[in-house]
């Protein structure tokens, strides 16, 4: 072969492969150029099939169900996930005869990597799922479903993972590039066409809601376009457009005012609507107008908004009832200031006098009277009198009474309603005289307000009088009928201050001079809330201490007297009357005291609310009474001693040696000693007898000169007993000096002295009776009587001491002695020492 055919070969051969290499790509182009086309028509077929479709459920079922049958797959789903991006759900799925799975499941539990991926966007291929590996971590779990081969694709919106789909194959299967591409497009026009038809289905709801709103609306709606004339100033409106609520509001039907001009519908309409919305146009700035439209007497919000151009669109709302309650809260808020200034100047004044002529100057001056006045009305007496006016000249000075009779009808209506009279002139059903009389006082206009203590029983009238015609308005009339109910129920309130003051200066008068203490407890609590000052003088504590808490009382009270305290008070709580005695011990002086308390009921209302009572010290008033229980014992004892003395006096009297005159004469003595001595113990029950005092008595009865006696001796004292056997026995020896002795003569002398010694840790008394001038002979008695032996031996007997009578010359000497030892007379009793 030469070198020609050499080179022919080598070139055949190398042209052999070339050509193979080119049917392969021509073969390759014509695969590729066929799944394009498939694809293509696949995808328009699947556009098709979802443009049609309005829910977004029908989107998602739709695709599955194209995409499941394009791949021949058992089963294609669409998966959305949740805020987490981890937990998703199945909403929709294409199955043909695919075991069931679960509509919630979460993509951490499959595979980390899986997730990972999906998070990413990226797109998932597994061929055999029944191979261990990073996206098949348990190849069981998907053998329990029947999966043996799976692919996958993210849809991230925004960067965050917002849904997922899936398709499933029973056998292993190897995805080609073509198929994983489809559900890459299949997935993103899937989502594209959920969420127009999603945002479709809001538009629509949108339009219709505001399409519902405009029809509904309660706001009137208007497109207008301005009017000009020829120097282009605004001078009309023409209506474009309107909503039904515009008929509602105007009672002008759309159809008639639409292309109309606003002067064609409103005649009259006023030029400042044209110019507000002119001001709107020219400047492009929006504005609220607020007018109102005279001819409809009403009240209108607008806001108007630039249309362009001269267009302007207006919403209208009418705010008539807004205005008037405006009004109305403005002039209530004017009513109140004013009634609160009102109110704050009557609490000022001082008396009755002073309020009534305030109210009247202040209502005159806010409602621009010419006179406003206060009546009384005396309808058993036929007369309405004029306590209190003021006003101008323009009404003259209304006298200070007129007779009822005189008004019959303006007297009829205040009976029981407020008085108003816009004309006097033009008021009907007057009688001739009446409306003379009426004309006579110059009013025209007038509201009186009447207070009234019941049934067509007129108290007073608050009186608003005009010299002109006038339309009095209900805020007015109201206003006049709260003066009035103020000024009255200020001017009782200060009356009944006033009584109260006084009632209440009357009664600390009273308990400020009264001995018997009086307090007021709470009913409840039973704390003491008044006491007057004879209670802290009868308690011996400041008022401070019985104030308040009962505790501070109860701790006076001895504790033995507690539950009966107590009792009293509960009986007086029920409603009941109850006078108790019981002890407290003084905190001052610590001295046990006898407190009489009268506690009663004090109601409110016919509740009782609290608890009144006197109180008073009986401290002396028992004392007095256990006396006079001493006194009638010792009374009735005494008349028994006295008569078993008289007894022993009579006896002892008789000797049978004396005559029946000195017999009589004796015994009168003895008992006229025995009566001074029940007169000294009587004057000075149960205490000691001067000892001066008992001798003087016994001597001057004796009828002895005062130059022929001499007394001398410190002061002394005696107890009962002792005074009772030493006048006797002063007596005797008184008796005997009459007699035998010094007072027997003018040149006799008696000097009777007394001392008190100290004998064996005892005091004693000595006494000593010496008389003067008397010779023995006379001195000398027939024989020893019964002082000689009252002296000798009952002394000892009676007073444990000792006594001697001797004859001296000169006269008579006796010695007298005994301990100073108290004792009980014979003519008391025992009770006497308790």
């Amino acid at each position: 072969m030469n070198n020609a055919d050499e080179i022919a070969a080598s070139k055949r051969q190398l042209a052999a492969p070339q050509s193979v290499l080119r049917e392969t790509e021509a073969r390759e182009r014509l695969l590729t150029l066929r799944e394009s086309e498939e694809r293509q028509a696949f995808l328009l077929r699947f556009s098709d099939a979802l443009r049609a479709l309005t829910d977004p459920a029908e989107v998602k079922a739709t695709a599955m169900k194209l995409l499941a049958e394009q791949l021949d797959v058992m089963r294609a789903s669409y998966f959305e996930f949740e805020e987490d991006q981890d937990h998703f759900r199945v909403t929709e799925r294409s199955e043909r005869g695919a075991p069931p799975i679960p509509d919630r499941m979460r993509m951490s539990d499959f595979s980390p990597a899986m997730h990972r991926l999906f998070q990413s966007g990226g797109t998932l291929s597994i061929e055999d799922a029944t191979v261990p590996g990073e996206f098949v971590p348990d190849p069981d779990a998907y053998a329990a479903i029947s999966v043996q081969a799976l692919a996958g694709v993210g849809l991230l919106r925004g960067g965050r993972l917002v849904a997922c789909i899936g398709v499933h194959s029973r056998t292993p299967r190897q995805w080609s590039a073509a198929e994983l591409r489809y559900l890459s497009e299949v997935g993103e026009r899937t989502w594209s066409a959920v969420e127009q038809v999603r945002a479709e289905a809001a538009l629509r709801a949108s339009e219709a809601k505001y399409r519902s709103l405009f029809e509904t609306m309660g706001q009137g709606y208007c497109e207008l376009e301005l009017i000009r004339d020829e120097e282009g100033r605004a001078f009309d409106q023409l209506y474009l457009e309107f909503n039904p609520a515009f008929e509602r509001l105007f009672g002008i039907a759309v159809s008639e005012a639409k292309g109309r001009r606003a002067s064609e519908v409103f005649p009259g309409l006023e030029l400042h609507w044209t110019e507000g919305f002119d001001q709107v146009a020219r400047t492009g700035v929006p504005e609220r107008i607020e007018y109102p439209v005279s001819n409809l007497n009403r009240w209108f919000e607008v806001f108007a908004y630039p249309g362009g151009g001269d267009r302007v669109v207006v919403l209208y709302e009418e705010i008539t009832d807004r205005k008037q309650a405006e009004e109305a809260l403005r002039a209530s808020e004017e009513r109140q200031a004013f009634l609160l200034r009102f109110s704050d100047s009557l609490r000022a004044e001082p008396d009755v006098d002073a309020i009534a002529h305030r109210a009247i100057t202040l209502l005159l001056s806010h409602m621009n009277l010419d006179r406003c006045y206060i009546t009384y009305y005396r309808p058993e007496e036929d007369v309405a009198e004029f306590p209190y006016q003021t006003g101008n000249a323009t009404v003259p000075a209304l006298p200070s009474t007129v007779r009822l009779s005189d008004f019959p009808d303006a007297y009829e209506q205040v009976l029981d309603r407020t008085f108003v009279v816009e004309d006097d002139f033009a008021r009907r059903g007057l009688t001739a005289e009446e409306r003379a009389n009426s004309k006579a006082l110059g009013m025209r206009a007038m509201v009186a307000s009447t207070i009234r203590r019941g049934e067509k029983m007129p108290l007073c009238s608050m009186a608003a009088v005009s010299s002109r015609p006038r339309h009095w308005s209900s805020a007015e009339i109201a206003l006049v009928e709260e003066v009035a109910e103020r000024t009255w129920a200020t001017i009782e309130r200060v009356r009944a201050e006033t009584a109260l003051l006084e009632s209440e200066h009357r009664f600390q008068q009273f308990a400020k001079a009264s001995t018997a203490g009086l307090w007021v407890r709470d009913a409840t609590s039973l704390n003491m809330e008044f006491v007057s000052p004879a209670v802290a003088n009868i308690y011996g504590t400041k008022l401070d201490n019985l104030l308040g808490d009962m505790t501070k009382w109860m701790a006076m009270i001895v504790p033995e007297d507690h539950k009966s305290a107590l009792e009293h008070l509960e009986a007086a709580r029920s409603g009941q009357t109850a006078q108790h005695v019981f002890r407290i011990r003084r905190p001052s002086d610590g001295a046990f005291r006898w407190i009489r308390n009268t506690d009663f009921p004090l109601r409110d209302n016919g509740h009782i609310a609290r608890i009144g009572g006197i109180v008073e010290d009986i401290t002396e008033t028992r004392r007095l009474q256990e006396r006079q229980q001493v006194l009638l014992a010792e009374l009735q004892h005494r008349v028994r001693n006295i008569l078993a003395v008289t007894r022993s006096i009579i006896s002892r009297s008789n000797d049978g040696e004396r005559s029946t005159e000195d017999y009589v004469a004796h015994l009168q003595g003895r008992i006229a000693a025995l009566a001074r001595t029940q007169a000294l113990l009587t004057r000075t029950a149960g205490t000691n007898v001067d000892l001066e005092l008992l001798i003087r008595d016994e001597i001057v009865a004796q009828a002895a000169s005062e130059d022929q006696v001499s007394l001398f001796g410190e002061p002394v004292v005696v107890s009962p007993k002792i005074a009772e056997v030493l006048t006797l026995a002063i007596h005797e020896l008184a008796t005997n000096a009459t007699k035998y002795g010094a007072f027997s003569r003018a040149s006799g002398r008696l000097d009777v002295s007394w001392q008190v010694e100290a004998r064996d840790g005892s005091q004693w008394l000595v006494i000593l009776w010496q008389e003067h001038g008397v010779p023995i002979v006379d001195a000398v008695p027939r024989r020893e009587g019964f002082g000689t032996e009252l002296i000798r031996r009952r002394i000892p007997y009676e007073l444990r001491g000792y006594g001697s009578v001797e004859l001296r010359p000169g006269g008579l000497e006796a010695r007298i002695e005994f301990p100073l030892v108290d004792g009980e007379s014979i003519l008391q009793t025992d009770a006497g020492g308790r």
